[in-house]
């Protein structure tokens, strides 16, 4: 009997729980709505970030809206004494929100925390590189983990940002990472609508993945970044960042990839590619 008393009061208090977070993040929406964007982020924007220029009207106003949320609620933190200035923050935010500019669900609602490094940076932990023996040493652009934080090096990111059509950004890379944590685990697939969507998700992607990782145990060339091939979750990144920078080439050669993205995200970059 007190074991049915106590699953109903943890049900109780689950209820309240999810209610006061929906109330709080209703809040929260309300008064970014009381917020103005700021003309000199508008011309930031249209200066430093391609995509930006390319946008209706409307997807600018959502996209506007979502960076306010974003740089109000997620918290910056310097590395080394690094100072972040609001620009900073400001293109940093806009190339995360690309991502969700389309999609419900929140703005990487279980992030909370970013850290923003000058340029690469060693991983404090210095993991052992288990085929070397040896410490990893290996300086990173970024990192990104389930739930948080998002470390970032400036510099890499202000490159992506010039380099619109490389097919590399590390924000576009570790957001895809925060995207596909979602449902709690990183494993190349995100949060999807139905058992449908799984399967077909599971097909093309397993499909495009076998056929990187071939390329690169015969040292063959490819056109998707090696790195990829390094598991499901690395290859939904690096083709997240060449769906978006390389679009007309990503659409060419990996059709079935590119309408799956194209389903997912609700957005075509061919506009500004």
């Amino acid at each position: 009997m007190w074991l049915a008393g106590f699953s109903l009061l943890l049900v109780l208090f689950g209820t309240i729980y999810l209610f006061l977070q929906k109330r709080n993040e209703d809040n929260r929406w309300k008064l970014i709505d009381t917020m103005e964007f700021p003309q000199e982020f508008e011309q930031i924007l249209c200066k430093a970030f391609h995509p930006y220029n390319f946008l209706d009207t409307k997807e600018k106003q959502t996209l506007t809206r979502k960076i306010l949320y974003f740089m109000e609620y997620k918290n910056f933190h310097p590395i080394g004494g690094f100072e972040i200035t609001n620009e900073i923050k400001l293109l940093i935010s806009a190339q995360a929100c690309l991502l969700v500019l389309n999609l419900e669900g929140g703005v990487y609602p279980t992030l909370k925390n970013l850290f923003i490094a000058a340029s690469t940076f060693v991983d404090k932990n210095n993991y052992v590189d288990f085929s070397t023996a040896l410490p990893r040493h290996v300086p990173t652009l970024g990192e990104s983990w389930t739930q948080g934080p998002v470390v970032l090096s400036w510099n890499s990111a202000k490159n992506g940002l010039k380099n619109w059509n490389d097919g590399q950004n590390v924000v576009l890379h570790e957001f895809a990472h925060q995207l596909d944590a979602l449902d709690g685990h990183m494993d190349g697939t995100p949060e999807l609508s139905g058992e449908k969507s799984y399967r077909k998700w599971k097909i093309f992607m397993g499909k495009e993945f076998s056929k990187l990782r071939s390329s690169v145990e015969k040292r063959r060339h490819h056109d998707i970044d090696s790195y990829g091939a390094t598991n499901e979750a690395e290859f939904f990144a690096v083709t997240v960042e060449y769906f978006f920078e390389k679009t007309p080439v990503f659409k060419k050669k990996h059709p079935e990839l590119f309408e799956l993205f194209h389903s997912f995200f609700k957005i075509d970059p061919c506009r500004w590619n």
